[in-house]
């Protein structure tokens, strides 16, 4: 059985395993993957409401650090086994990555796991590029199942990449290389051809931020 195969249908299995959660899930639009704001800082944001690990269903929600970007307010939050990265933009708060630090091969993000199901669909998978880093999670996971895989993933912000390798496992590795520019300004002068391009911008800010 080829390797590709092996991983298309171990994703096919995993895009299975989304749906049925999502039919089971006490709250229909955030089981789909839809990134939510709140108006208030301090109020639970999506990952309450993902199917993620945790040490228990109670687990508080502890700040881990906070930084303050070009960009964007920054958050790290610890809730039980995950550690999730937070945006602040105009009294709104997004959440961008969730890390199952128990397993670097998890996608607690009901979303994610969909778009890692579009590899299911290339004829050949020598390379990818993820337009929209944040904790890395994605495009960590595309690594770590496709090592001989070539993975670019782009981020904008400095201080976002900054706390995805202090506290989201990321780290530069051989066919694993992340990229600190704006996702257009990269696109424009990439001689690169890549079997799939992944876009992870959050919907209502991606005026803000690239492409």
């Amino acid at each position: 059985m080829q390797p590709h195969f092996v991983v298309r249908l171990s994703l096919a299995l995993t895009v299975l395993s989304s749906l049925v959660c999502c039919n089971h899930s006490p709250d229909r639009g955030l089981a789909s993957g839809e990134k939510t704001s709140s108006a208030d800082a301090t109020a639970n944001s999506r990952e309450s409401n993902t199917d993620a690990p945790v040490d228990s269903s109670q687990a508080p929600r502890n700040l881990v650090e906070s930084k303050e970007s070009v960009y964007n307010n920054i958050y790290v939050y610890r809730t039980g086994t995950n550690l999730s990265m937070t945006f602040g933009y105009n009294r709104n708060i997004y959440t961008e990555s969730i890390y199952n630090t128990l397993d670097d091969r998890d996608l607690p993000v009901p979303y994610t796991r969909f778009m890692a199901s579009s590899l299911m669909y290339a004829k050949n998978l020598n390379s990818i590029l993820e337009i929209g880093s944040g904790g890395g999670r994605v495009a960590w996971y595309l690594h770590r199942f496709l090592p001989d895989t070539r993975v670019t993933t782009v981020e904008l912000d400095p201080s976002v990449v900054e706390l995805a390798h202090k506290y989201f496992g990321i780290r530069e590795e051989t066919n694993f290389h992340e990229v600190t520019r704006d996702g257009r300004i990269f696109l424009a002068g990439s001689k690169e051809k890549y079997d799939i391009i992944l876009i992870d911008l959050i919907a209502d800010l991606s005026s803000h931020f690239t492409c």
